[in-house]
């Protein structure tokens, strides 16, 4: 459980840095969020030694959670359930979430009436660190070793989630059930393609059209809709 809690804080820290970076100091955020990743995955480098895996130890808590099942269902399901639905409550119920939609539509304006834009930034990645931190628990307890560079392409996943999922890349506009949507299509293809023998090449490939596709649809959309207006 310590070892549980040290990850996820991890990822807060990360999160907390990048957003007080790009919230408090104007800083690019794709140069900040780049940038972390690379020397926190220069730092797992180091941690581990140069080591290919760093295995767990057996029988521990986390390898018992990814392979177990309650009522018919993964485990791990059940855990994730939890955090969805505080990702709905807070995007939906409680100021933070309206503050996150406003300022992802129009900064300044959020900012001209009494929006605190730069801690809400900061809590922004913070939060987002902390469930990045916690995905990579989940994927330590699936994969029963822990690999400096696992991960790495991830961020694309999640990208095509949110914009298969209707999140518009502009900002302001999203709901949770989207990107959730959106992240079961886009696991459904890679074990899909996974299933065919198709080359993890070749998945990346479709991954890539995947996100322009769904890049331009939103585009198209926002061009109907101006029209419309």
């Amino acid at each position: 459980m310590p070892a549980i809690l040290l990850g996820t804080g991890a990822g807060l820290v990360v999160g907390l840095c990048n957003g007080y970076l790009i919230a408090c100091r104007r800083m690019e955020p794709i140069v900040v969020t780049l940038g972390a990743t690379l020397m926190v995955r220069g730092v797992s480098t180091i941690v581990s030694g140069g080591a290919d895996a760093v295995p767990l130890p057996p029988g521990t808590m986390i390898q018992s959670l990814a392979y177990a099942a309650w009522l018919g269902v993964p485990a791990t399901v059940w855990l994730a359930v939890p955090v969805v639905a505080l990702a709905w409550l807070l995007c939906t119920r409680l100021p933070l979430g309206r503050w996150f939609y406003m300022i992802g539509s129009h900064p300044d304006a959020a900012l001209l009436v009494g929006v605190p834009v730069r801690t809400a930034g900061v809590l922004a990645y913070g939060l987002c660190g902390t469930l990045a931190g916690l995905a990579a628990v989940f994927l330590l307890a699936r994969s029963g070793a822990a690999v400096a560079v696992d991960g790495a392409g991830m961020e694309l996943q999640a990208i095509a989630a949110c914009v298969i999922g209707g999140v518009a890349l502009s900002g302001g506009k999203g709901a949770v059930w989207q990107v959730m949507a959106g992240t079961l299509f886009i696991q459904a293809l890679l074990n899909g393609l996974n299933l065919l023998g198709t080359s993890p090449f070749a998945s990346e490939i479709v991954l890539g059209a995947v996100i322009v596709s769904a890049g331009l649809l939103e585009y198209l959309m926002r061009r109907v809709g101006s029209r419309q207006d």
